[in-house]
């Protein structure tokens, strides 16, 4: 219920307004190697447009069965959904440090997804996002960034990272030209218009110098911002390195 309700609100969204979310990737690194990924994406200026907010209410109604104020506040455990059967065993265990908290609250105008990915490796980033994209695929997502929902949107830039000594390196993509042609892809473009993707890199020590283009750097931290379409469409390179203390 929940997921499609979920969708339902995207592909409502998409339809009537442009740019209307925050996208934010955060790595926070340790000096072991371990860290977190984080990922968080902020709708709540959805509850500011009257049209939107009547078709939230009446898909709560349809969707969910309720009949009162839209309230949800889920987490959603990747590892345990219904289709991640069709994974491996290793994929599974990839995932299972993954966890999504959804907010949804009409009493206090908030509609946020955010995504934690706890890791021992930075390795685990990438894997984690291949598995993901699998996952979403069970659904028929395919590469399509809408289809899956907001955690489509979430993987939807790949990341993938590596860590030798005082470096951390982003990995460069590969963009599927044939995925951004598909069917439905120009309804999304319309969407993702005017939306931001900043990423923000937390070292364990005092950045030297970065080779990320875009990239403002400020003691140990690291911003870097782009189109979330221009990222889709390889417009925006994000691989690079960092060297830091």
């Amino acid at each position: 219920m929940l997921k499609k309700l979920l969708f339902f609100m995207c592909a409502a969204a998409m339809l009537t307004l442009t740019g209307c979310f925050e996208m934010v990737e955060e790595v926070y690194l340790n000096r072991d190697g371990s860290g977190k990924y984080l990922i968080s994406i902020d709708m709540s200026d959805l509850f500011s447009d009257p049209m939107m907010k009547g078709i939230m209410e009446q898909a709560a109604k349809e969707q969910a069965g309720q009949n009162e104020e839209m309230e949800i506040d889920s987490i959603v455990r990747f590892s345990e959904l219904p289709n991640a059967d069709h994974l491996t065993s290793d994929e599974k265990m990839i995932l299972k440090p993954l966890v999504m908290h959804i907010i949804m609250s009409e009493s206090k105008s908030k509609m946020a997804f955010n995504m934690e990915y706890p890791f021992k490796d930075i390795a685990d980033v990438k894997k984690m996002n291949e598995a993901l994209t699998k996952l979403e695929g069970q659904d028929g997502a395919g590469a399509n960034p809408m289809m899956g929902g907001p955690a489509g949107l979430m993987q939807g830039n790949q990341a993938g990272f590596s860590l030798k000594k005082k470096m951390l390196s982003r990995l460069p993509v590969k963009v599927d030209k044939d995925a951004m042609e598909a069917e439905g892809m120009e309804f999304a473009k319309m969407f993702l218009e005017s939306a931001k993707f900043k990423t923000i890199y937390h070292l364990p020590g005092k950045v030297k110098k970065t080779t990320i283009p875009n990239a403002t750097v400020n003691g140990s931290t690291v911003t870097v911002e782009n189109g979330v379409l221009d990222i889709m469409e390889g417009k925006a390179k994000q691989d690079g390195d960092i060297k830091f203390k």
